[in-house]
């Protein structure tokens, strides 16, 4: 096991400012997985631990904390484990998941793989620019089943079913912090619930006070695992805006698999037919997603802010 005193080597990342501290990968003088050290780094990493690293003031700072490991499936490049900056577990973060390929390709040179998380593997491409690499995720179908979203009809009501052939996710409505709200859930393989500002008439973007929203809407009892919500309003016909504020991190500046969310859902309300892409605009950049059948394509930046040791 890991000697106490022993520092160990991180990085703090960030695509599109949504920002992590990254530990790993740690590899053999060969190039292969060094199994023990991630083992004994995956031990360490206890909630309590999780939580001082994602503190602003006191720790790296971040929206929580990953760990890139050897794969499970020996087809796959890594195993990406993350979690919240509470100290909770993580299913899911597609910048997180940019972040990894990023680091897969600076280590190994390979710009085709695919990375691990949960019981899924998401295919990643990176290609380099004169700037930061962009890094392409096929994220995926989305998942409109309520069951395994999951979605509980308490206090709420549902308006539409999903519609998996036109991949329309279930529209509800429910209160929360003194005000009926009207969205769409799905998961990303983690739970979201996506709000257009146009269809809830309640001003701008930037005017909404996500600090008592936020928590309201995360912790309503409709979601019994919690749900990450995405507020956006339209900005033209092929870019919506959006803002996120994610269960057990609060308001991000970005969420990848929540701009897919984000993206299924304003296509559904905008009864968009072609596979065109769509630009998402967050508060810490851009991200372009696509379809290709019923996969979700997602594109951006990822970059290593800084190193060091703790």
């Amino acid at each position: 096991m890991r000697n106490p005193s022993d520092p160990i080597r991180f990085r703090k990342m960030e695509a599109t400012g949504n920002d992590y501290v990254y530990f790993g990968p740690y590899l053999t003088s060969t190039g292969a997985f060094d199994r023990n050290r991630s083992e004994s780094v995956l031990q360490w990493l206890t909630d309590s631990v999780i939580r001082r690293l994602s503190d602003r003031h006191f720790g790296v700072g971040g929206d929580g904390v990953v760990l890139v490991a050897p794969p499970l499936h020996e087809n796959n490049a890594a195993r990406m484990y993350m979690w919240n900056a509470d100290g909770s577990p993580s299913a899911m973060c597609g910048n997180a998941l940019r972040s990894v390929a990023l680091l897969i390709h600076r280590e190994t040179r390979r710009f085709h793989f695919s990375i691990e998380t949960g019981d899924h593997s998401y295919e990643c491409l990176v290609e380099e620019t004169e700037t930061d690499p962009l890094i392409s995720v096929d994220m995926g179908p989305p998942i409109l089943d309520l069951d395994t979203v999951p979605y509980a009809p308490v206090q709420s009501r549902m308006l539409e079913p999903a519609n998996e052939s036109e991949l329309k996710p279930a529209r509800i409505q429910l209160e929360a912090d003194g005000q009926i709200w009207t969205g769409r859930t799905l998961s990303m393989g983690n739970p979201h619930f996506v709000v257009d500002l146009t269809e809830n008439q309640v001003g701008s973007l930037d005017s909404l006070n996500l600090e008592a929203l936020g928590p309201a809407l995360e912790h309503h009892p409709a979601f019994p695992e919690r749900v990450n919500i995405e507020f956006i309003e339209r900005k033209d016909d092929r870019t919506i805006r959006q803002r996120t504020f994610e269960r057990g991190s609060g308001e991000t500046l970005s969420c990848g698999s929540g701009a897919c969310a984000a993206f299924i859902a304003s296509r559904a309300n905008q009864g968009i037919k072609t596979t065109a892409p769509l630009k998402i605009e967050l508060r810490g950049g851009t991200l372009i997603l696509s379809l290709e059948g019923n996969r979700i394509k997602m594109q951006g930046p990822a970059r290593i802010v800084f190193e060091g040791l703790i």
